[in-house]
């Protein structure tokens, strides 16, 4: 405290012989000097670069006072009503900026929640949308293939000749042509109700070439056999 008024007297006696010609300059220097030599004691909890910084926040004309009052020593005790407000205020400040800390922190958890949702419900959109394109795909392609198999109606026997000529090339590429064929008249006999025809004349195909393995492992991963 002793340090603190024989710093202050010193720079008082330095204004008066500054003269009015460099009263700004040494009017800050003088307050920014006294009033961090008055701040130096408080709390160690609070660092010199807050109480510059709440220094630095103070309003000229309150420094104006301040210095008014040091000169005129209008307050005996200025340093430590001085030290008491810095201290509330850093010590508020802080505070506050906790505050607003949990504020932004509890602020990010809801928007992250929120994208959450936004994106959870982006998915099930597309997963429906998605679903129906499917749906409408499968629509059409049963559409075109009803009428594929309408147009086969009455050349039955036609195909049931190529199947056979098709087999007796004995040729694998053949087999695929005639297993192709098979399916069509499977699904036309299925689509006029004559499944049971289909049943029988397989059988009889089946009978007929029992000796020909790669033609028989086709007919079966194509589900043409019983």
């Amino acid at each position: 405290m002793i340090k603190t008024q024989q710093s202050t007297q010193s720079f008082t006696t330095s204004y008066r012989l500054y003269g009015e010609g460099d009263h700004v300059s040494w009017l800050q220097q003088l307050i920014l000097y006294t009033l961090v030599i008055a701040l130096t004691e408080i709390n160690s909890a609070v660092a010199s670069q807050e109480i510059a910084q709440w220094v630095a926040a103070l309003p000229l004309e309150e420094k104006d006072a301040i210095l008014v009052k040091l000169i005129e020593e209008q307050v005996p005790y200025l340093g430590i009503e001085l030290r008491r407000r810095a201290l509330q205020d850093i010590s508020s400040s802080s505070r506050q900026g906790k505050s607003n800390h949990g504020a932004e922190t509890r602020t990010a958890g809801e928007l992250r929640t929120r994208a959450e949702v936004i994106t959870q419900e982006r998915h099930r959109k597309e997963t429906e949308l998605k679903a129906r394109e499917n749906a409408r795909r499968e629509r059409e392609q049963a559409a075109k293939r009803k009428g594929y198999l309408e147009s086969l109606a009455g050349k039955e026997a036609t195909l049931w000749s190529k199947v056979d000529a098709l087999i007796a090339t004995k040729q694998p590429k053949r087999y695929d042509e005639a297993v192709s064929l098979l399916q069509d008249l499977r699904d036309l006999s299925e689509l006029q109700g004559g499944g049971s025809a289909f049943s029988s004349r397989m059988d009889t195909l089946y009978s007929a070439n029992t000796r020909k393995p790669s033609l028989i492992e086709r007919l079966r991963k194509a589900k043409l056999l019983n």
